[in-house]
């Protein structure tokens, strides 16, 4: 829609230019509108029961195993022994 406006809102000297300026505007506002939609949706600020019906939730035992694993850093990971220390 933005590459129209700006082929047939401008003059015949200025028409590549505003075409593509009013695509790329176009392009950005898509992008910004579907990152803010997805993370609205992650953050729960946004319905997502679409998700929940496909997917399934967390169990209270998943959720208490993963928030388990925030609070303390992977030791097996840090001591594994798989890079050659200096």
């Amino acid at each position: 829609m933005g590459f129209g406006v700006g082929f047939l809102g401008s003059s015949i000297k200025l028409r590549g230019p505003f075409s593509r300026f009013n695509m790329g505007i176009g392009l950005l506002a898509g992008t910004m509108y579907a990152v803010m939609s997805s993370s609205q949706r992650l953050q729960g600020l946004d319905e997502n029961q679409h998700e929940v019906n496909k997917w399934g939730a967390m169990s209270k035992a998943e959720i208490e195993i993963a928030q388990d694993r925030m609070r303390r850093p992977n030791i097996e990971l840090i001591d594994d022994g798989s890079r050659p220390r200096k």
